[in-house]
């Protein structure tokens, strides 16, 4: 299913007349390997910018782009203030991660702090930890895996009230 989901954005490439810095097509072989794809600058309302291929990864690269999306197939959009980019990473209706990539690391977290996501990495992408909880932000999922929220929401708990003036 998510393979034919992704073959979807490939097949707007040609229609919607989308600008590919590298890949764009997806060979014949007997998996389901598609060959990763940046589409450069679409459109703000294009499907690759507003939808997630697999999943929402916001990679904001400080001062030259800002890339949404994660998997075989994502856009680069270009932006020039640092509130319109949190702006418009934050318009999305997903909110699993980001990455935020600069020289400046104290701008760098001043940025993602203000980023609507579950997990945002700073300067790498993906690290994850099994002490830390992993979970996401509006339509990307409620609760989080791993970490000690994660282990929580896998147990039953158990409230008792008992009033002692029988």
């Amino acid at each position: 299913m998510q393979y034919e989901r992704v073959k979807g954005f490939f097949s707007e490439i040609e229609k919607e007349k989308w600008n590919v810095a590298c890949g764009g097509q997806i060979e014949k072989t007997n998996g389901y390997f598609i060959t990763p794809t940046i589409i450069d600058n679409p459109p703000e309302d294009a499907r690759i910018v507003t939808e997630e291929p697999f999943g929402e990864f916001p990679i904001l690269k400080f001062g030259t782009e800002a890339d949404s999306g994660i998997g075989p197939i994502v856009p680069t959009l270009s932006w020039d203030a640092e509130e319109e980019v949190i702006e418009r990473a934050n318009a999305t209706n997903m909110g699993l991660g980001a990455s935020v990539w600069s020289k400046d690391t104290a701008k760098a977290d001043h940025i993602a702090r203000q980023l609507e996501a579950g997990t945002v990495w700073v300067n790498n992408h993906f690290d994850l930890s099994p002490m830390a909880p992993f979970g996401g932000f509006k339509e990307s999922g409620l609760g989080v895996e791993m970490g000690t929220c994660g282990l929580k929401a896998m147990c039953n708990s158990q409230t008792l009230m008992i009033n002692k003036k029988a």
